[in-house]
């Protein structure tokens, strides 16, 4: 396996530099947009501007797009130069395929979704051939940073694609206690703790080379939980159970929120204002969905205008400001085959060019407009929410009675043929109950605590108390096993060889 960083990114982080605009990009630019537009009176008539041949053409800035206040030039240079950043990693990628094809290229540290960076999650995992990543996910922040809440692009894009994340800035011993559930949970392929041996954040003491506090903190959660006996295997193995939900995402929308924001530097959020609003209201979003125990995928423009709506039951848009016309004819139709469409704002008031619509696409009675970011910690909207989840038809993971007055809970579903495997984890810092809950889980069976390892009876409900910062973790199968008989094994096995064997699981069925 080979490692490509992406940190740099377009744009270094927290500075003000704006995407290449080396001569040799510009006219790369140029030809693409002849290529796409054919005339220049076509372009102009798109994009608002008055050029009289595209050798004319130059970089789209962020100031010059917000003093004009049209914005189509600036998206239209942004998109080609994410294009051009992700035919740049497909070409490192087919490079190191050429001498090696059964070599996976990771990404390393892409740190979220900005205008400047390039990283338009769809087309970062979808076009550029990559085969593993190492990311700074939301256990480095715990919710603290919105931008870095980006860990389910992956799920929902790149299902097939195995995911670590960097944990040990810092941490809490709950959060060092947390951090293990939360990566096996979501099937992340493990984590990485930074540092081993540094300046800051170690897991080993300077200068004795003793495991410190933290290293003792995490092998213990480790030991405790039974990941490493079998059960983070079975996180891996198992896939996820299809999900009712969809969230909306829209890189478009994100640099319209920023065109219409106060940001001038790479990866800034500011207290307040359009982008602010786009990262906290997605995230709120999230959080308020998987705290009611629902799960959710996301879904691209592109998904979208592949009629990808309609495997689920209810969408939501958190500010989702620009949308092509052939988006908004897909929700529509989402809409007029029993769909429920839920937006913190009108969406659409601006095309994928983010160019400004006469008249807003949808009526006001068509979809439901929540009036106001999605907010986790708005406890009003716990029950809004539900209700609103119930009324779609949507399917939780589990239900549980009164679960809209906890915090912090997520829940997962794994499948395996006529098996079922079900997590609940919660989160440090957003969840400070006591509470035993129900669960009540999609069908009966022969049900088992699999942490205690503890067989419960042929049931579809079970009490527990998800002990606090670790998880409960179920199974429902069609028989219950009785034991496990194995044959032909040897009487010696060589270090390093393959062990073969045969084994028969004995089960009681009803």
């Amino acid at each position: 396996d080979s490692a490509l960083c992406d940190e740099p990114n377009l744009s270094m982080r927290h500075c003000e530099m704006e995407p290449d605009e080396q001569p040799e990009n510009i006219a790369e630019y140029r030809r693409r947009m002849e290529a796409k537009y054919r005339s220049i009176a076509e372009f102009n008539r798109r994009h608002g501007s008055s050029y009289a041949t595209f050798g004319e053409l130059r970089p789209a800035r962020l100031a010059d797009a917000r003093a004009r206040g049209v914005f189509g030039e600036y998206v239209e240079w942004r998109t080609f130069n994410v294009d051009r950043w992700c035919e740049a990693l497909r070409l490192v990628v087919d490079s190191a395929h050429a001498v090696n094809p059964e070599l996976r290229v990771s990404l390393y540290n892409s740190f979220g979704q900005t205008a400047a960076s390039g990283n338009d999650y769809w087309k970062l995992l979808t076009r550029t051939g990559l085969g593993f990543s190492q990311e700074y996910t939301e256990m480095v922040y715990f919710g603290d940073r919105p931008i870095c809440n980006f860990d389910e692009f992956y799920r929902s894009f790149r299902p097939d694609m195995r995911v670590w994340g960097f944990v040990g800035y810092g941490m809490s011993p709950d959060q060092i206690r947390f951090a293990p559930w939360w990566f096996a949970a979501h099937r992340y392929g493990g984590f990485t703790w930074f540092a081993t041996w540094s300046w800051l954040w170690n897991v080993l003491d300077i200068p004795t080379c003793a495991l410190n506090g933290d290293s003792v903190a995490l092998k213990a959660s480790l030991a405790d939980s039974r990941l490493l006996d079998g059960l983070g295997k079975l996180t891996l193995d198992y896939a996820w159970a299809p999900r009712d939900v969809a969230l909306y995402y829209s890189h478009e929308s994100l640099m319209v929120s920023t065109l219409l924001g106060s940001e001038t530097k790479s990866f800034e959020i500011a207290e307040a204002g359009p982008l602010h609003e786009y990262m906290y209201s997605r995230q709120g979003l999230q959080y308020l969905v998987e705290g009611l125990l629902y799960q959710h995928d996301f879904v691209a423009p592109e998904q979208v205008e592949e009629k990808v709506l309609s495997g689920y039951r209810v969408l939501f848009m958190p500010r989702i400001l620009a949308m092509s016309d052939a988006e908004v004819a897909a929700v529509k139709a989402f809409v007029k085959a029993g769909g429920t469409v839920v937006a913190d704002v009108m969406p659409g008031e601006y095309d994928e060019l983010g160019m400004k619509r006469m008249k807003k696409p949808f009526e006001p009675g068509e979809i439901k407009v929540w009036g106001r970011s999605f907010d986790d910690f708005d406890r009003s909207q716990h029950a809004e929410m539900l209700s609103v989840l119930k009324a779609a038809g949507a399917r939780p993971v589990l239900e549980s009675s009164g679960i809209e007055n906890l915090d912090g809970r997520e829940a997962m579903h794994y499948v395996s043929g006529d098996a079922d495997v079900y997590a609940v984890i919660r989160m440090p810092g957003r969840s400070e109950d006591d509470d035993a809950l129900d669960f009540t889980f999609a069908k009966k069976g022969h049900a088992y605590d699999v942490r205690a390892q503890k067989y419960l009876g042929v049931l579809d409900r079970v009490t527990a108390k998800t002990p606090l910062p670790e998880a409960s973790v179920f199974a429902v199968l069609p028989a219950k096993v009785t034991g496990i008989d194995i044959s032909g094994l040897p009487e010696t096995v060589t270090v390093g060889a393959d062990l073969s064997l045969d084994f028969e699981v004995k089960e009681m069925k009803n």
